[in-house]
């Protein structure tokens, strides 16, 4: 019965953080939605396997900045822009001028402001100038990595961080029931996967991952006292671009 629980929990996963089809109803609870996070390292290597597949395949008859903005979009499509709404409500909240209760009101509000605009143009034109900028498998790695590192970094900010509502909502689910086990956990399937791609260098990209998502935590409980699924949601996307730019200055 458990291979048949965490089997469960690794479609949980995917349904949750993608698009990709899975009509399957899952009978699951709190737990299976906490537990799923130790998944999130190999959603982002299926994502960032179809994000290094468009990049190839339109690298075959394009070059210059068609490749990166086919990679960088083909990940947007494949989570829905999940992580850049929640980004994008996070700079609204910021940019608002208002105190903590005020904040979280934004970043409820469905709606998008000139913040958060701002800042999906610039998160996703980051991305796409990281990628232009390297040569030879380098984007390829890039590409496969990045995300996984992103959704580790959810795992970190979860762990580290308690929710910042009184009044509950679905990010409690996934911050109130990750511990420092799944975290470590989280960090070895993330190695697991990124060691095999770039060696021991793997190590840095973990390093990078924990300092950005323990920074941008310890910054939104300065703000708001915790965080959120907003908030998670930006940490990966952050993480995400960091890990974009090592590789830039790595060559």
């Amino acid at each position: 019965m458990w291979l048949v629980r965490w089997i469960k929990r690794f479609i949980l996963a995917v349904q949750f953080m993608t698009k990709i089809p899975i009509s399957l109803q899952l009978d699951v609870d709190e737990q299976d939605f906490a537990q799923s996070m130790l998944f999130y390292p190999v959603v982002g290597l299926i994502v960032g396997a179809l994000m290094t597949a468009a990049y190839y395949i339109f690298s075959l008859t394009a070059s210059g900045l068609l490749p990166p903005v086919a990679a960088v979009l083909s990940g947007v499509a494949v989570t829905g822009a999940f992580h850049l709404d929640g980004l994008a409500d996070v700079c609204d909240a910021l940019l608002s001028n208002k105190d903590k209760r005020g904040m979280l009101a934004v970043m409820k509000d469905s709606r998008i402001g000139t913040g958060g605009a701002v800042a999906i143009a610039s998160i996703l034109i980051l991305k796409i100038a990281a990628l232009s900028e390297m040569s030879g498998n380098a984007a390829y790695d890039a590409l496969l990595l990045a995300p996984v590192l992103g959704r580790t970094g959810i795992v970190t900010a979860a762990a580290i961080s308690r929710y910042a509502r009184a009044e509950g909502g679905l990010g409690q689910h996934f911050i109130d029931k990750t511990d420092w086990l799944q975290m470590l956990w989280t960090a070895v399937i993330a190695l697991a996967i990124a060691v095999p791609v770039i060696g021991y260098a793997a190590l840095v990209l973990l390093a990078a991952e924990l300092l950005t998502s323990v920074s941008f935590t310890k910054y939104m409980e300065f703000k708001i006292d915790g965080m959120t699924g907003d908030t998670l949601g930006a940490a990966c996307e952050i993480t995400e671009a960091v890990v974009l730019l090592i590789f830039v200055v790595s060559m």
